[in-house]
């Protein structure tokens, strides 16, 4: 009994630490990129990623620019994930494609037409584990989810029966922590799984746009970063150093953070 104590004890305490480390972030400018873009993201090795909807620009963490992709022969890049930077998934929801490439962002070979697998309304796509991907799709309301191979590996529920509301998903994603997460602006956040099974809602809404790190998932409002601790549903919030920021994303030591200008500012945070 005492070294179950014990190891309750260590958890809680390893939990508050953590959370107190996520909400005293400091914050050092470490270059700023002009531009026009309408999504960013940034990868484990520094990498910045910068989409216009037709281009994704990849730049190092000093903000050279190192390679694009041009999206013009498969329509509008409704999102792209760099879940693993080698591989790059990219979807074009008007074609319903999804488009890989590689850590050169030049396209593979291997192009998928969610179609072809009777995904006539697919909304939201997200990488998962294992080079794998997942995908809403409107007509279904479930998440599918897909192998190396392309082939079926998992499914949810129907998204509508949970607490009976018809879910329209703005976002999903796998966190580095196994979770994949749902966003509806209206009814909050889903989480399941990493086979997709339901696990809870936290109503937490309005979200537009949102990144994960470790445990935590994070967005802004209001000129602040906020923070959810998903084990815990523990949410904290502070303020960022610019008060126009819609959109950033974390890894290791880095913050990247897009404003309602299109440009890029990166951050070293502590």
């Amino acid at each position: 009994m005492m070294r179950r104590i014990i190891l309750l004890a260590i958890l809680m305490l390893s939990a508050c630490l953590q959370a107190q480390d996520i909400q005293n972030f400091t914050f050092n400018l470490k270059t700023t990129i002009a531009g026009n873009a309408s999504m960013v993201a940034n990868d484990k090795m520094g990498n910045i990623y910068a989409c216009d909807q037709s281009i994704i620009y990849k730049y190092d963490a000093n903000g050279q620019l190192l390679h694009t992709y041009s999206a013009f022969s498969t329509g509008k890049i409704h999102s792209f994930d760099i879940y693993n930077p080698l591989k790059t998934i990219v979807f074009s929801r008007d074609f319903t494609q999804i488009t890989f490439l590689d850590n050169k962002l030049a396209p593979q070979l291997n192009a998928v037409n969610l179609q072809d697998y009777g995904l006539n309304m697919p909304t939201c796509v997200c990488a998962s584990y294992n080079n794998g991907f997942w995908v809403y799709d409107e007509n279904f309301d479930q998440l599918w989810r897909f192998d190396a191979q392309r082939q079926k590996s998992n499914e949810s529920q129907i998204l509508s029966t949970i607490d009976n509301t018809k879910i329209k998903p703005l976002q999903i994603k796998e966190s580095e922590s196994g979770l994949l997460i749902v966003n509806d602006s209206i009814f909050g956040l889903l989480i399941f799984d990493h086979f997709g099974t339901y696990i809870k809602h936290i109503p937490v809404v309005g979200i537009d746009h949102f990144c994960t790190y470790k445990h935590f998932l994070l967005y802004t409002n209001n000129g602040q970063l906020r923070i959810i601790n998903l084990n815990t549903n523990e949410s904290y919030s502070q303020i960022l150093p610019e008060n126009n920021i819609k959109q950033i994303s974390i890894q290791n030591q880095q913050m990247v953070c897009l404003d309602n200008g299109g440009n890029i500012f990166v951050y070293e945070i502590r």
